[in-house]
């Protein structure tokens, strides 16, 4: 993409969106919502983006200058801190611009990604007697990046100095607690990253300020207890801090160095020694709702390859199509886990890796390296023998975590021969002649080693003239057979008179081990692969005898091998990779649980499901809303706008005495006031007369919600309610609609595989492939725009069922004329909506340009990145542009912590090329397209630094193949299943996997998942609270008198069900019944045990003489 190109595509969409914020600005001037005109703020750069975050007055003024002046972040940050300490641009206590000072420091350090930083520090404190300085951390930390973290508190020291605050000076119990602290942490999260205690006690005997958050109360700590100013539970927020920082502490130092800062520098002097990763995922690394499909260091599992391809990196891993229609429970968009990091990473399929090995019903194993062959196959798969590649972007590792190296593969193969042509006295053209080899097909294999590969005899050729390993096309598992098996393989061979093998039982294990394809014909073995390896086995038969009776040091398979063929050669996988899934896709719509249509409040009226049309046609009802005055009309009303005279109300609080007072604080008794009062509402003239004006006879459900949470009290216009009903849409805590999608990156697309004609792609703006030749084929490859997205066809029909609900909202809500006017949810392409992350409070446009048919979102990798997202499964929401400019407004926003993320506050549309290609530079890493040229192939971890490069003029970094996005496209069997159900899939799965013992992980499933659950249940049901019919009142315990306190009747009853209590009973007697012979005696006792209590609990069958474990049970 060029810069030319990219300001006509964005002004083509500034166009729009100039016109859609005049018509919400004439709608919202009619004075129906809180505020006369749009709320969310767009901004054109980061410098507004975080101008508009942080909202601090006269650094409007201040920060574009110093950002010219200094590129460098770390300094930036520090110098705004130390300003607004200062009292430059406002004057609050010195606690306050301390507080402040550092939340900037958050969003500057991430260029605006870090949008809500009064959630991450919710305050600091400085000690009345020592003058010492204390940050809180809140648990939402968990979205900023340790980095970021990190130079934050170095700066939040260079203000101490300033403030010639003293240091903070830890004791040995208190960096005691915080080892422990974190080690719980670390513990109960099963995190493969492993600290170094003593860079625990550096750090926090050396930042200068205490670090803390509030105590999370579920869990204590154990062994340093009762110490001053500290409760005895975990503080998480803390916890989250340290790990994320002490996790990042290399590229801290890097930026602080770069920085020229001389604060901390005994941060230079740290030793950072990376551990090897140990944890696995075997049997017992499992729940009920995460099936592990690979078990780490076993035979049939998963095996690693690095490489990016276009869908692909950026979070995101690729896995054969094949092996996910063969699971059923793999499908683009899944998030999974692998056993070296601990990261989440989203899957999407590549076709050019390697396929699944399957074991047929006749015997035979085959490698299916397409979903056609896979379509054609005659005789139906019996198990998954092996699973394939995983496809994954070094720069998609973390820098603490050590890289595991890669399989035995066609890039390494490539880089080992073209090493070899550069460095070995080698005449080529001898070898080419010897081979009767052309020079072209020679190159051809050098530059696309995917595309192109050698016979076997010109395998050997090359292997013999270059000495180098025998390509990955030929190679095997010899590393998963014993030598004793290798030895019997080559005897029956010798006595065999030719080189197909008669089936037996111990042969066929062999080869099966082998992983090499074969089929079995009138009882004989057949194998293109293993036919040559067999001719030359039989004719070194002695020279292995030889070898075996030299005393040879760690003989192994592969020595014999190399021995015997007299050429280097390496085993097809040297670890098996451990792979859990997390969770599936998601392309749904999003609501609050329960969903309502309307942000209007109906307290305990309108039943469960809070129903407008359920509320008591008779009389008014009490509703507690916001309390507000017309000084003009003298009035009191909920409304912002007096609906009168259209004037603005005042606020109003009232304390619990009754006094009315302007302000939180009551006047007269100096108690606290609120801004809500209970009022008589006619709910249903009001519903009667917003169904009228709606034009909408045919609603008969309408859903409010029970009480609002925002500020003061103030709800949503009912007639957006009654519209959302009419085209089943729910409403957001924000007040607008939304749509979840898993995210997904996207580098190139085709015209045919998003479901867009080339007509309509050329008016969209793109006029040329990746190679820069016109657009004449639907099957060319174009690269994306930053702003384009690619949704699926729910998500179309929603934006459809959407734009239908905004057209009616204009002509009836503002007497306006319709905007979108769709006539089919295939009308959707061209439409501005905008993405927002759960994380942040800042929304990006996008633009529809086709979709397809996986539950995704695919995007430019910049797209998420402006969401605060890096891909990883992670899921986020879309609306249209012109539903957050008419509805979403600060007012609805829930008070409470949390409140302020997932929203979009800011809507970001970055217009400069420049400011683009920086925002790429810095925050998009990409696997180094020489990685495999630099590094040297050894079965030792490694760490491995990406670069970073631009996306935005760098198409074609991606070498694997993807073929077309939506070539696949099944539906995941676990979507909407219950949890029963989901275990019998994931187990059906599991039989036909040799990557997983399925009798070892039914009985880790027992003990770690469905046995705690229902025994936690059972104890749950002796603590229940009560709760009465009438009122809905629930009490912790029951009332003496037998009777609800507040009606006064005897109508309580239980919280907790017999059928909650034994929800899972059903599926624990299914497993052990049909796994009875692989269940542990723990496991049997423990589900004797869960039987009695059940009995005893709920008065059926023999009654138990004890509730412990013992013999008898």
């Amino acid at each position: 993409m060029i810069e030319l190109e990219f300001q006509e595509y964005v002004e083509q969409i500034k166009k729009t969106l100039t016109a859609q914020i005049k018509l919400a600005n004439q709608a919202r001037s009619l004075k129906y919502d809180p505020y006369s005109s749009i709320e969310s703020i767009i901004t054109p750069s980061s410098t507004d983006n975080i101008l508009a975050i942080l909202n601090i007055p006269g650094l409007e003024n201040y920060l574009p200058e110093k950002i010219n002046q200094n590129r460098n972040l770390l300094l930036l940050a520090a110098d705004v801190a130390k300003q607004i300490v200062n009292g430059r641009f406002i004057k609050k206590p010195k606690e306050q611009l301390i507080l402040l000072a550092i939340q900037s420091s958050f969003v500057i350090l991430s260029r605006g990604q870090c949008s809500v930083p009064k959630e991450y520090v919710p305050k600091v404190r400085i000690d009345p007697k020592q003058n010492y300085l204390t940050l809180f951390f809140a648990n939402t930390i968990r979205y900023v990046p340790g980095t970021i973290i990190g130079l934050a508190i170095l700066i939040s020291d260079y203000l101490r100095g300033i403030l010639h605050l003293n240091r903070f000076h830890s004791s040995p119990d208190s960096i005691g607690r915080y080892e422990e602290e974190l080690e719980i942490f670390l513990k109960m999260n099963d995190r493969v990253f492993q600290f170094n205690v003593d860079h625990v006690r550096v750090f926090i005997q050396n930042i200068g300020v205490e670090l803390s958050s509030e105590p999370y109360e579920r869990i204590e700590v154990q062994r340093y207890r009762n110490l001053p100013k500290l409760t005895n539970h975990l503080r998480m927020g803390l916890c989250v801090t340290l790990e994320r920082i002490l996790h990042d502490l290399q590229p801290i130092i890097i930026q602080k160095l770069q920085a020229g800062i001389p604060e901390w520098g005994w941060l230079d002097k740290l030793q950072f020694i990376i551990p090897k990763q140990n944890r696995t995922f075997g049997t017992e690394d499992i729940r009920s709702t995460q099936p592990l499909l690979s078990q780490s260091n076993r035979a049939g599992g998963f095996r690693l390859r690095y490489g990016e391809s276009r869908i692909t990196g950026f979070g995101t891993i690729g896995i054969h199509p094949v092996t996910m229609a063969l699971t059923g429970i793999l499908t683009p968009g899944c998030t999974v886990q692998l056993d070296f990091s601990d990261k989440f990473y989203a899957i999407n399929p590549v076709s050019s890796i390697m396929g699944p090995l399957v074991e047929l019903e006749d015997g035979s194993l085959k490698r299916i390296n397409s979903l056609n062959e896979l379509r054609k196959m005659k005789i139906s798969t019996k198990q998954i023998w092996e699973m394939g590649d995983i496809l994954m972007s070094t720069s998609d590792i973390p820098i603490s975590t050590l890289i595991i190296f890669s399989a035995w593969t066609e890039e390494w193969w490539n880089r080992e021969i073209k090493s070899a042509i550069a460095t070995k006295e080698v005449n080529i053209a001898e070898v080419l002649k010897s081979g009767n080899l052309s020079e072209g097909v020679l190159n051809q294999m050098l530059h696309k080693p995917l595309n192109y590969y050698p016979t076997w005899d010109l395998a050997i050729l090359l292997s013999k003239a270059f000495d180098i390993p025998l390509h990955p096309k030929f190679s095997l598992n010899w590393n998963e057979i014993a030598i004793s098996d290798f030895i019997l393989l080559v005897q029956k061979l010798k006595a065999n008179p030719d080189t197909s093998l008669h089936v037996d039982d111990e042969i066929l294990r062999i080869i099966k081990q082998l992983g090499a394809s074969f089929e079995i014909i009138e009882e004989k073995i057949h194998s293109e692969i293993l036919n040559p390896f067999f001719t030359i086995f039989k004719q070194k038969f002695s020279k292995m005898m030889e070898i075996l009776k030299e005393d040879v040091e760690e003989l192994t398979v592969e020595f014999l091998c190399q021995e015997m063929l007299e050429i280097p050669v390496r085993s097809l996988c040297y670890r098996r990779i451990g792979f859990k899934l997390i969770r599936i896709e998601k392309a749904e719509t999003r609501f609050t649980n329960p969903p309502h249509h309307s942000l209007f409040p109906l307290g305990k009226h309108g039943g469960p499901q809070k129903d407008f049309f359920k509320v008591s046609q008779d009389t008014s009802i009490e509703i507690r809303v916001a309390d507000r005055y017309c000084i003009s009309c003298k009035i009191y009303s909920f409304k912002v706008y007096c609906p009168e005279c259209k004037q603005k109300t005042e606020q109003k609080y009232r304390c619990r005495e009754g006094h009315t007072s302007d302000n939180s604080i009551c006047s007269q008794c100096e108690k606290r006031a609120y801004p809500t009062k209970p009022k008589m509402l006619n709910i249903n003239g009001m519903l009667n007369s917003g169904i009228k004006k709606a034009g909408s006879p045919e609603v008969k459900k309408v859903k409010g919600v029970s009480y609002l949470d925002n500020t003061y009290g103030i709800p949503e216009n009912l007639i957006k309610g009654i519209l959302r009903a009419k085209h089943g849409l729910f409403v957001f805590k924000d007040g607008t609609t939304r749509f979840n999608y898993t995210n997904s990156p996207i580098r190139t697309f085709t015209s045919n595989e998003i479901s867009t004609s080339l007509d309509e792609i050329q008016r969209l703006g793109y006029s040329h492939d990746i190679y820069g030749e016109d657009l004449t084929d639907e099957e060319q490859l174009i690269e994306i725009f930053p702003y384009d997205i690619i949704i699926n066809k729910k998500g179309a029909k929603f934006v459809f069922a959407q734009s239908k609900f905004i057209d009616d909202e204009l002509a009836f809500q503002y007497n306006s004329s319709p905007y979108y006017r769709l006539q089919s949810y295939e009308n959707v392409i061209g439409l501005l909506v905008v993405g927002i992350s759960p994380t942040s409070q800042v929304g990006v446009i996008g633009r529809i340009i086709g979709y397809s048919k996986n539950n995704v979102l695919f995007a430019h990798p910049l797209w998420h990145l402006l969401k605060s997202r890096s891909c990883n499964g992670a899921t986020d929401s879309i609306t249209l542009l012109l539903d957050v400019l008419l509805n979403f407004s600060s007012e609805f926003i829930p008070a409470s912590h949390g409140g302020a993320l997932d929203i979009p506050s800011v809507i970001n549309l970055v217009d400069s090329w420049v400011d683009l290609l920086d925002y790429s530079k810095h925050n998009i890493s990409v696997m180094n397209r020489t990685f495999y040229q630099e590094i040297p192939y050894n079965l030792e971890q490694i760490n491995v630094l990406s670069y970073e490069i631009s996306l935005l003029t760098s198409p074609e970094v991606a070498v694997q193949t993807s073929n077309d996005i939506s070539a696949f496209s099944i539906e995941n069997k676990f979507i909407e299943k219950k949890i029963v159900d989901r275990i019998n899939i994931a187990l059906e799965s599991l039989q036909s996997i040799r990557g997983v013992e399925e009798g070892k992980y039914v009985d880790n499933l027992l003990i770690n998942d469905f046995l705690i659950k229902i025994t936690l249940s059972i104890s749950r049901f002796f603590q229940q609270p009560v709760r009465c019919k009438l009122c809905k009142t629930t009490y912790r315990r029951v009332p003496l008198s037998d009777k609800c306190p507040v009606c006064n009747n005897k109508t309580l009853e239980l919280t907790l069900s017999k059928g909650w209590v034994l929800r899972y009973l059903q599926i624990i007697n299914q497993l052990s019944n049909k796994y009875s012979a692989d269940l542990s005696e723990y496991t049997k006792s423990w589900i004797r045990y869960i039987e009695l209590n059940k009995n005893l609990l709920f008065d059926v069958g023999p009654r138990p003489t004890t509730l412990f474990f013992n013999d008898s049970t």
